[in-house]
């Protein structure tokens, strides 16, 4: 096996940092807002992951939420391969589920 080049793993190791960055920039943020607000900071914080990951049952319910984003993402990033430019993936995909829910109703 080739040893993997040093640039690209340079290269992944910024992008999960800057990935990790998003998402602390993100917390920080909301918990801002939140106390800006007068709300208890600190339990919202902590019911996030109590909510989605922590409980028991929780992470299908997590999974099937983000279920619908990762394919619009799927769209989004194939388009953009493509050189085609798309700005409608989420009508796209609300339109798609209207439509799917009036042929259930017909059958």
């Amino acid at each position: 096996m080739s040893r993997p080049d040093r640039a690209a793993v340079r290269r992944g190791v910024l992008l999960f940092g800057l990935y990790v960055l998003a998402v602390v920039v993100a917390l920080v943020q909301s918990a801002v807002l939140i106390a800006i607000t007068g709300g208890p900071w600190r339990q919202v914080l902590t019911a996030l992951p109590d909510g989605s990951v922590r409980n028991p049952g929780r992470w299908g319910g997590t999974l099937a939420e983000a279920a619908p984003l990762l394919i619009v993402a799927l769209g989004a990033i194939v388009s953009t391969r493509a050189g085609l430019v798309n700005i409608g993936q989420e009508g796209q995909l609300a339109v798609g589920a209207v439509a799917e829910g009036q042929v259930d109703e017909g059958e």
